[in-house]
């Protein structure tokens, strides 16, 4: 029996049961969008210039795909920033939407505090911590979810409450709508890419075992960022593995000199292009990409492509494809995808250093 369908074999290495939160992503999904159906959102949708979504880590993520979802159905400016420090339009007709899903997250904080102090428009997202205390304090709308998960787990959560708050500047997409008929979309696709479907016939674990030796070059268009951000980042954390991420069409105009004159490093990488539904110019673009590599005997090329018939379904089912893949990867490597010690010694490192729960006292109560 392969690793991969060896059940024994997963709960072994599996010790933090990060199976089961990728597996309850739709259940998830669906939990969260009849938890924030009814949000009071219209305390955030007064009159404003621009939009600004603050946030680190899949915190980050989840408001770039939101935006990647619903970004032509907005009319204002809109950006995702992954710093501490706001842009320096950011004013009294900037809305900010800050979410930390710990409400801990030392950048997410500095920024939060700047945006008071820049008298922007502010809502925030997280599940307790000095982000809810600083907001209730300032009498900022505050969402509060889900505890108790690791904030990559924690993606179904955060992003419907990231797409909700989008959708209610827009006013003219049924948000909860879509993401319920995702939902029914996850929870089908589950049943080709889940941990019980055979590795012969499981296309998540067909591709775990294709890149597992290498350092994956993952490719994907501007319009689907937060999906090679999702896949760098969970490779990163779940399968403690290197990626390399690249956005086309920029790719194509330098990075792509690369691989014809790689031939003693070539075989330690392989390319992923993560795929969703694409324009005939978009399509055209990816077969003479692939088409170039191959003319530079680049042989480890593949690609992985979304489902369903509505945008937000194809990019959430990408989104459960990568989950599936890195835990997939971890298993391969033996390695138990939960722990994260390593990020979390280094932010308490930064945080002695900057002396910032010593600032965060005095910030928070002169913020206003």
């Amino acid at each position: 029996m392969h690793t991969l369908d060896d059940v024994e074999k997963i709960r072994e290495i599996d010790q933090g049961n990060m199976l089961e939160k990728i597996d309850l992503m739709p259940e998830y999904l669906d939990e969260a969008a009849s938890d924030f159906k009814g949000l009071p959102l219209q305390k955030c949708t007064s009159d404003f210039d621009n939009v600004v979504l603050v946030g680190m880590g899949t915190s980050a993520i989840v408001s770039e795909i939101a935006l990647n979802w619903l970004a032509d159905h907005l009319s204002r400016a809109t950006i995702v920033v992954r710093d501490s420090r706001l842009p320096n339009f950011s004013n009294n007709r900037t809305m900010i939407l800050a979410v930390s899903y710990s409400g801990e997250t030392q950048e997410t904080l500095e920024a939060l505090l700047n945006a008071v102090q820049k008298g922007c428009q502010v809502m925030t997202v997280s599940s307790g911590g000095n982000m809810r205390k600083i907001s209730e304090a300032n009498k900022i709308p505050h969402i509060n979810v889900k505890a108790g998960l690791e904030p990559r787990t924690a993606f179904p959560f955060l992003f419907v409450v990231s797409s909700l708050v989008l959708a209610s500047l827009s006013g003219k997409i049924n948000a909860i709508g879509e993401i319920r008929e995702a939902v029914d979309c996850l929870k089908s696709f589950r049943n080709q890419i889940g941990w019980s479907v055979p590795q012969k016939n499981n296309p998540a674990k067909k591709l775990a075992l294709n890149i597992v030796a290498t350092i994956p070059v993952v490719y994907a268009f501007h319009r689907n960022s937060g999906l090679a951000r999702r896949m760098k980042n969970q490779l990163n954390e779940n399968s403690k593995m290197p990626v390399v991420m690249s956005i086309l069409p920029e790719s194509c105009h330098n990075e792509l000199e690369v691989w014809g004159r790689a031939a003693q490093y070539e075989s330690k990488f392989s390319h992923v292009f993560l795929r969703t539904e694409e324009t005939q110019e978009e399509g055209i673009r990816v077969q003479e990409t692939k088409k170039s590599l191959a003319e530079m005997r680049v042989a480890n090329v593949h690609e992985a492509i979304g489902v369903g018939q509505t945008r937000v379904s194809q990019l959430l089912s990408m989104t459960y494809f990568i989950d599936y893949l890195s835990f997939y990867l971890s298993i391969l490597r033996g390695i138990d995808p939960s722990p994260w010690e390593r990020i979390q010694d280094l932010k308490r490192r930064v945080l002695v250093r900057t002396h910032f729960k010593e600032k965060l006292g005095t910030l928070a109560a002169g913020a206003t």
